[in-house]
């Protein structure tokens, strides 16, 4: 529930301006500054970030594609396999359509799927509008998080 809430407060203040910023919030530091001089200038005003416990964030603010990328994972998350349809999480008109599952989605059509075998982080784009699993590449940390594919 949390990152759906995440996503929803971050789309719902985004407007256009000129620079980039990234940075890692936690649930201790969960305040991303807004507006002209904020540390991200697409949102209007700052944004409290409240992340369950053991949950780790990491977010871009990307002004070069009017873009806010949002990415979480858990410190007991699951390591069951699973199996997700792949969807775009990028089309702005400057950056390469991508997908959730990366190279594993090759975008011939909605019933491609790619399989997640480990552990596994939660991301969204301002422009995909979707909240979708991605591999995670080791247990959650702030490493694991900031190199999720959304951040590339």
């Amino acid at each position: 529930m949390n990152k759906f809430l995440l996503v929803a407060a971050f789309v719902g203040s985004v407007f256009a301006t000129s620079a980039s910023a990234e940075a890692l919030f936690s649930a201790s530091n969960g305040t991303v500054s807004g507006g002209a001089t904020g540390a991200c200038p697409l949102l209007v005003s700052d944004v409290r970030v409240n992340l369950s416990s053991n949950v780790t964030g990491a977010w871009r603010c990307d002004t070069i594609t009017n873009s806010i990328r949002i990415g979480t994972c858990h410190a007991a998350g699951s390591r069951q396999s699973l199996t997700v349809q792949c969807a775009i999480t990028s089309e702005d008109g400057v950056t390469p359509v991508t997908y959730n599952g990366g190279d594993d989605c090759s975008g011939t059509g909605p019933t491609d799927t790619y399989e997640i075998a480990d552990f596994r982080g939660y991301t969204a784009t301002s422009i995909g509008g979707s909240v979708s699993p991605q591999q995670l590449g080791g247990a959650c940390s702030d490493t694991t998080v900031v190199a999720l594919p959304v951040f590339e």
